[in-house]
C-alpha cells in the first residue's frame, strides 16, 4: 500500500512529463485503483489531477465515485456538486449524486436527480435501474416496475445489469401479489447468476408464500 502511494508522487513529481500529460496518467491511475478495490489509494489520485487541473469535472467526478466506494457519501455528493457546477448537462454527475442520496435514503433528491439524468441521456439503461431502486423504497412497485421494464429493454444481453434487474424486478412483482412474475424474474436472474443467493433467497421465499396461498 504504502509502495503505491510512493510511486504516485514520484510520477506527479517526474518534470519529464508535461502537466497534462500528468492529468491524465493521474485518472488512468485512480480508475485503476477503482477497479482493483482501493478507493483511498484512487481518491489519492484523482486529488493530484484535480490539483494540477482544478477544472477537470471527470476528475471530481471520478473521485465522488471513488468516495461512494469508501462508503463516504457526503464527500462524494460534495464531488457531485463541483461536477456540475463545471458541466451542467453531463448526466452521469447526477446520477451519481443520485445514488449518494439514494445510500443515505434521502430518496426525493435521489429522484430528481435520476430524473435529470434520463432526461439528459434517456437511452442509458442504468439509470431507469437506479430509479426504480427509489421507487421500490418508496413503495411505488408499479412505477419500479415500469422502469425495471426500461432498462431491460436498453440493457444488452451482456450487461452486467440484467442480473439485478431482474432478480430487482422480481422482488416488485413479489410485493405487489404476483408472485408467478416475480419466480419467472427470479429463474432469469439465476440463469444469468447461477450463484446469486440474494435471488435464490427470494424465489424460496416467495415459493413458500405461494403454497401458503393455496
Amino acid at each position: 500500500m504504502a509502495n503505491k502511494k510512493r510511486d504516485s508522487k514520484n510520477t506527479r513529481e517526474n518534470p519529464s512529463y508535461p502537466e497534462m500529460d500528468k492529468v491524465t496518467i493521474y485518472l488512468k491511475m485512480g480508475c485503476h485503483f477503482i477497479d482493483t478495490g482501493e478507493p483511498e489509494l484512487a481518491m489519492d489520485a484523482f486529488t493530484r489531477s484535480i490539483e494540477l487541473d482544478p477544472g477537470n469535472a471527470r476528475a471530481y467526478d471520478l473521485r465522488a465515485i471513488a468516495y461512494g466506494n469508501n462508503y463516504e457519501w457526503d464527500e462524494s455528493i460534495a464531488d457531485c456538486n463541483r461536477t456540475i457546477n463545471i458541466e451542467p448537462e453531463y448526466e452521469g454527475g447526477y446520477n451519481n449524486r443520485g445514488l449518494a442520496f439514494y445510500k443515505l435514503e434521502r430518496f426525493d433528491e435521489a429522484m430528481e436527480d435520476y430524473n435529470r439524468a434520463i432526461e439528459l441521456a434517456p437511452r442509458v439503461a442504468i439509470f431507469y435501474n437506479n430509479r426504480g431502486l427509489v421507487h421500490f423504497w418508496k413503495g411505488n412497485y408499479e412505477n419500479a416496475i415500469s422502469d425495471y421494464n426500461m432498462a431491460l429493454k436498453i440493457a444488452g444481453k451482456t450487461d452486467p445489469v440484467m442480473q439485478d434487474l431482474h432478480s430487482q424486478r422480481g422482488e416488485a412483482y413479489a410485493s405487489l401479489g404476483m408472485y408467478k412474475k416475480a419466480i419467472a424474474d427470479f429463474d432469469r436472474a439465476l440463469e444469468i447468476a447461477p450463484c446469486d443467493i440474494t435471488a435464490y433467497a427470494y424465489r424460496l421465499w416467495t415459493i413458500e408464500i405461494t403454497r401458503d396461498y393455496q
